[in-house]
């Protein structure tokens, strides 16, 4: 596992981006969100913890899931992988942290995470980095929907 921390500024109210982190749980909303992930269901929901099984194109081939997502509204959201195909590995989690500030909402991220489809000579730490500044790309323009 790759230990990752990052932190920057959205530029939306913090409901706002409250608002596209709810859409990530609904079915409907996360395959326009992310495009690479073709299907989900929720599988349980209890409280604050959400569980569900994706179905991600990883190089045309959809490999299977399980997460568990849990959300402390409107601070904290993390999520853990609980069972994997791949692209990441079971284990891998990422927890982010949301505050207001005066141009928008800044985000602290920390978390272990692991790519288990990546060919052994790629490192990981950059992959990783760039496969989450992808996600946040895709996060940034559904935003601006």
């Amino acid at each position: 596992m790759v230990e990752y921390h990052d932190e920057g500024i959205l530029p939306f109210s913090r409901e706002r981006v409250w608002q596209l982190l709810i859409a990530h749980s609904d079915p409907a909303q996360i395959v326009r969100i992310h495009p690479l992930v073709r299907a989900q269901e929720i599988v349980g929901r209890s409280g604050e913890t959400l569980t569900v099984r994706r179905k991600i194109d990883v190089r045309g081939k959809l490999l299977s899931s399980e997460w568990r997502i849990v959300s402390q509204s409107p601070e904290m959201m993390r999520w853990e992988v609980l069972t994997s195909e791949g692209p990441w590995a079971e284990g891998s989690w990422l927890e982010n942290r949301y505050s207001v500030v005066p141009d928008g909402t800044r985000i602290e991220s920390r978390g272990k995470l692991k790519v288990s489809v990546l060919p052994f000579f790629l490192p990981q730490g950059a992959l990783i980095r760039r496969i989450l500044n992808d996600l946040d790309v895709e996060d940034s323009a559904y935003l601006r929907i």
